[in-house]
């Protein structure tokens, strides 16, 4: 189920605050120790000059806070020598405290890109169900894009800050973005590999894309992954026997395509159906063509191939009737064999295929 934005928004925001209150902890711990040693001297030894009298507990936590910003408030000056040395060391010991303090918070303020970082893993905590990408170059980059159009919820992990993509990913699909290396478990953690759907390494590096997602798999023993692998004989292995999820030959993925490519003119995507290779090709109806006049049905039964986009003045079905009849102009996608696609350049250049 998504989260609503807002929602999202102020969880991240309540978590970005926790860690910025985190970054302080020690200089906090110190303070209200201080605080805590001044009050109980002032509370224990403390009397008045002239008639003695004590502070309460509360008068003492006062006094204490007091002291530190040189303020004794209406807590007169004592004669007792361990107080007297408490006048002098708690403003010294308070302001240096306070001075690391604003010093560091300052460092916090004005590195930006340190603490878009620690919004960005903030962000990332509010995230589940959703899929986790390690590796936002060409190929990676171009898969988060198409999750972003199918409404899927992406964590990013790139290791290299000065990567061209990263500000894309931020800026324009405003996906939470990690910079750090996607093999260290903690930086699986924070991406919330524990929450997610499924894992992509998609890395260039086959050994990098196997250790995220062997430990992906270990934080994670339900998430899916999807792997992009450059050596087709080690994604064959994986998908057989290590029970990964989906590994993708990069290689296998693009030589179907470029060797239908040889044969046809104009193929826009090619892959093998169990030993055969079949690919989508765009065919413009022409003057003269044989498919014109034709059904949807009719050229699919007669070329055994299957019509899966038809466009007209504008109008785009991807899902065509089997009733429309083709007419001079229309666009089309074919899906088929190589064989079929050169029948149908055939008939639509005006000859029956021989």
């Amino acid at each position: 189920m998504l989260t609503s934005p807002r929602r999202r928004l102020v969880r991240a925001q309540l978590r970005d605050a926790f860690v910025l209150l985190r970054e302080f902890r020690f200089s906090l711990l110190l303070f209200a120790l201080l605080v805590g040693i001044g009050t109980f001297c002032f509370w224990q030894w403390y009397e008045a000059p002239g008639d003695g009298a004590r502070l309460t507990p509360s008068r003492a936590l006062y006094a204490a806070f007091s002291l530190i910003f040189f303020q004794t408030g209406n807590v007169p000056y004592p004669d007792n020598l361990w107080i007297d040395t408490l006048y002098y060391l708690m403003p010294i010991i308070g302001l240096g405290i306070i001075g690391d303090g604003l010093a560091r918070f300052g460092v916090q303020i004005f590195n930006k890109e340190m603490r878009k970082e620690e919004w960005n893993v903030s962000l990332a905590s509010t995230y589940a169900n959703h899929v986790i990408v390690c590796g936002a170059g060409h190929v990676g980059y171009r898969v988060i894009e198409q999750l972003a159009q199918m409404g899927e919820e992406v964590v990013v992990v790139e290791s290299n800050r000065a990567n061209r993509f990263t500000e894309r990913v931020r800026d324009r699909l405003h996906f939470p973005l990690i910079v750090a290396d996607a093999t260290r478990t903690d930086t699986l953690q924070q991406a919330g590999v524990e929450r997610a759907r499924a894992v992509i390494p998609c890395t260039s590096n086959d050994m990098i894309n196997l250790e995220i997602a062997l430990n992906a798999r270990e934080l994670n023993p339900q998430v899916r992954i999807v792997m992009r692998m450059f050596d087709a004989d080690l994604a064959r292995k994986l998908n057989n026997g290590f029970g990964l999820g989906a590994v993708f030959s990069t290689a296998a993925l693009a030589a179907p395509a470029i060797a239908a490519a040889v044969r046809e003119h104009d193929i826009r995507q090619a892959l093998y159906v169990d030993d055969t290779l079949v690919a989508l090709a765009p065919v413009d109806i022409q003057p003269g063509s044989l498919l014109a006049g034709q059904t949807v049905a009719q050229v699919e039964q007669a070329l055994d191939v299957n019509l899966v986009l038809h466009r007209r003045n504008g109008a785009v079905d991807y899902r065509p009737d089997h009733g429309i009849t083709l007419q001079t102009g229309d666009h089309i996608i074919v899906f088929g064999t190589l064989d079929g696609l050169n029948r149908a350049r055939r008939r639509n250049g005006g000859h029956e295929h021989q």
